[in-house]
């Protein structure tokens, strides 16, 4: 639908004004086509006798006088053509009536052109909220007392008791070999709410960097290394401090999230120019199941998070992804069905 705006307006006034014209202009009586002979009156019409004939002859080649010939067989009537010295007034209106619509059409497209159909869509990769947070071990433990070395086919934890906090820090590297663990949160004996899938081509340039949510619950974190026994890694986990305790709040307030159905797919090239990129994804409190990939080459996954929470609200998932090459892209795939929708934001620095 489009707008009454002032071209448009100016465009049905000179169309009304031209069908004003045109009735002033209209001659007031019909045009006759024809003008059929004037009749005689009746008393005043002779008695004619129709001639005699010789049946055996054409009647052209019989001598007839000529007024009784005319009397006899009348000429048929004589039409008068229009005449041509002008236009008719109605070919002349109707003329000016499709210019004036002409005009009124193109005033609507230029209106309808003008203003936008929907609303533009937000580039997310060209927000950024200007703060950039420390995803390294150090800022997980300055000392390294927190930090585990984690064999393959083998777990670590680490236990949190403060019901004031909400968010965990999680770091794992290696010397530049491969790292394949599973994350999970436990709440109680028996209840994992939150099971993160990490894979990392080098552990050394491609560090997993994670915050997990805790639910303001005491929680242990466990880590396990499930790959060979010929690639262990390092591990850490600690409390969120400052920006990194921050983030997860920060980023739905300072970014428009992208809405991903079930099962549907979203590519994000990354600037050439970015050393990180955090993603965070989170729902209305469904569950949430999906997949993340850093891709460096088409098909080519250089580090993977696979999440499944049963309250993408309460335990959202926000990592951090190290990008020492460039021509890189972050590809989301919502692992569940179309009932259960989630939101991307995306922050590069």
């Amino acid at each position: 639908m489009f707008r009454a705006t002032s071209e448009l307006r100016s465009a049905v006034a000179v169309c009304c004004l031209l069908g004003l014209a045109f009735v002033a202009f209209a001659p007031e009586e019909p045009k006759q086509f024809f003008v059929p002979a004037a009749p005689m009156p009746l008393q005043m019409q002779p008695m004619v006798s129709a001639p005699a004939l010789d049946m055996r002859m054409p009647v052209q080649y019989q001598d007839l006088p000529i007024q009784q010939y005319q009397e006899a067989f009348p000429m048929p009537m004589q039409y008068a053509e229009p005449s041509q010295q002008g236009m008719d007034p109605l070919i002349l209106g109707l003329g000016l009536l499709s210019l004036g619509g002409g005009v009124a059409m193109l005033a609507m497209s230029g209106a309808s052109s003008k203003e936008p159909s929907q609303p533009p869509r937000v580039n997310m990769q060209s927000i950024s909220m200007n703060t950039a947070a420390d995803w390294s071990m150090k800022q997980i433990t300055p000392d390294g007392k927190l930090k585990q070395r984690v064999e393959g086919t083998t777990r670590k934890t680490w236990k949190f008791n403060d019901p004031s906090k909400d968010r965990v820090q999680v770091c794992l590297n290696s010397e530049g070999r491969p790292i394949h663990s599973e994350l999970q949160l436990w709440l109680g004996p028996d209840y994992t709410p939150y099971t993160l899938k990490a894979y990392s081509e080098d552990g050394k340039l491609r560090p997993v960097q994670a915050l997990v949510g805790t639910r303001n619950k005491s929680s242990m974190i466990e880590v396990r290394n499930v790959g060979d026994s010929t690639f262990p890694f390092s591990a850490a986990s600690n409390y969120a401090q400052g920006a990194m305790a921050a983030l997860p709040h920060e980023m739905p307030e300072t970014l428009e999230g992208e809405r991903v159905d079930g099962g549907a797919l979203r590519s994000f090239p990354i600037d050439q120019a970015s050393e990180k990129v955090e993603v965070m994804l989170n729902t209305e409190g469904r569950h949430m199941k999906a997949r993340v990939e850093l891709l460096n080459a088409p098909n080519n996954p250089k580090q993977t998070f696979e999440v499944y929470t049963s309250d993408g609200n309460q335990n959202s998932l926000c990592v951090c992804f190290n990008l020492p090459d460039q021509g890189n892209t972050i590809r989301i795939v919502n692992l569940l069905t179309v009932e259960y929708p989630m939101y991307i934001r995306l922050n590069e620095y």
